[in-house]
């Protein structure tokens, strides 16, 4: 009996070099480390990788190792670096950091890579830092002068975020779905207030309202139960009109005209714009609406003006 001989084709992979691993893992930490997370190998290392890459290769993501209100950010060296001290910032550069200690609300600056300390402020280009938290990353694009927030996502920023903004509106006025007005407002009930107190609503509106006590106070408006219209400021729609005045209701010139309604009984002839009547009268013709006032359909809500 002739033997047989079997061939057999080895598919098992190559051998991965350890010398070769080792160093993928080395960078793979790296990579990790440099992004500012500490490496964790009970398994969440995949997503670590993850983040860290995300955030190199889409959000210009530095290292902070400088101080409060004075950020001093680095991108790692095995990474392409945007910015350089001989390249200098660029209009429409974009950073992003977590810093190392948390603003203190005053003026703020930022170094990256050497390349000398510009300010940062908020998105207006002009009003400090309203935070810097050390509990998520903050992104900033250069424009030009100074870097500007660009996002803001922790709850106590956003609040103080919002307080600021409002800032800049003393003298909106809005109508509001409650019966109080909400923090930062008044109702615009013609109260007398204090000058000092609201400075700024003083700044705008001055005494248009009412002058208080000549001194020391001055009157919000007294919208309560009125309606709002557009100053004419020109137009010749409502001419003659100043600014913040008070109207009268009215209602517009207009005529009437009608037969007798029975022999002897004319109850309107002609018109009253002017024109005589004749006849007898023997009441008001009551149908539809009728009230002490001329009005248009509306609901009561209350106008406030904010501080």
């Amino acid at each position: 009996m002739a033997n047989k001989t079997s061939t057999f084709t080895n598919n098992l992979p190559p051998a991965v070099d350890s010398t070769w691993y080792n160093i993928q893992q080395t960078e793979m930490n790296n990579l990790i480390t440099g992004s500012g997370l500490t490496v964790d190998n009970t398994g969440a290392i995949n997503t670590q990788q993850q983040q860290s890459a995300s955030r190199f290769a889409a959000n210009n993501f530095y290292i902070d190792s400088g101080s409060a209100d004075a950020y001093v950010l680095t991108l790692a060296a095995s990474f392409t670096n945007p910015v350089s001290a001989t390249v200098g910032y660029f209009v429409g550069m974009t950073i992003r950091f977590r810093a190392g200690n948390a603003g203190t609300g005053g003026a703020a600056t930022v170094n990256v890579n050497q390349a000398g300390d510009k300010s940062l402020k908020e998105a207006d280009g002009t009003t400090n830092p309203i935070s810097i938290p050390t509990t998520e990353d903050t992104e900033w694009r250069y424009d030009g002068t100074v870097f500007r927030k660009v996002n803001g996502n922790n709850a106590t920023e956003s609040v103080a975020g919002i307080a600021k903004l409002a800032e800049g509106f003393a003298g909106f006025v809005l109508p509001y779905s409650k019966n109080t007005p909400p923090t930062g407002w008044l109702e615009c009930n013609g109260a007398a207030i204090s000058r000092t107190t609201y400075s700024a609503l003083f700044a705008v509106t001055g005494t248009v309202f009412g002058v208080g006590n000549g001194s020391t106070t001055f009157n919000i408006p007294d919208f309560r139960g009125e309606f709002l219209r557009g100053w004419d400021n020109g137009k010749g729609t409502d001419s003659g009109r100043a600014f913040g005045s008070a109207q009268t209701d009215a209602v517009q010139n207009h005529t009437h005209s009608s037969a007798a309604a029975a022999a002897g009984t004319q109850i309107l002839d002609g018109g009253v714009n002017g024109a005589a009547l004749s006849g007898s009268t023997t009441g008001l013709m009551n149908s539809g609406n009728i009230s002490t006032e001329t009005r248009p359909r509306n609901f009561a809500v209350m106008y406030c003006i904010k501080y």
